[in-house]
């Protein structure tokens, strides 16, 4: 089973966001914000992290950097949503969505993942 870590402060979005990866079949992971969020990322090793960029403790952006600056999730999918336009770091993810979140958008960023594994 594909495992997602979902990490954002804001309960509505994230449920929303849930459901449509459990409906795609993905374990999620759930964290309401950035320390944990890079905690549980570094427990569980998932095999894509969503984040929001504003957050308590510690931001997507730098939640983002940690991960890519780690060998064990070079290969895994980052991808960042905000309300806001997206920050100029945009090497440190693989997709940003603009809140709310298109969901059909998004469906599609699953189906890819899901094909690249299987292949």
């Amino acid at each position: 089973m594909i495992r997602a870590l979902l990490v954002d402060d804001d309960v509505g979005p994230l449920e929303a966001i849930r459901e449509v990866f459990e409906i795609h079949g993905f374990q999620v992971i759930v964290s309401n914000n950035g320390k944990s969020g890079l905690n549980e990322a570094l427990q569980s090793l998932p095999d894509l992290v969503l984040t929001d960029w504003e957050m308590p403790q510690l931001d997507g952006v730098s939640l983002c950097r940690a991960l890519r600056g780690n060998p064990r999730f070079g290969g895994v999918p980052l991808i960042l949503i905000s309300g806001k336009s997206p920050p100029p770091d945009g090497h440190l993810w693989d997709v940003f969505f603009k809140k709310p979140v298109d969901i059909r958008a998004l469906e599609e960023v699953i189906r890819r993942l899901k094909r690249r594994r299987t292949d």
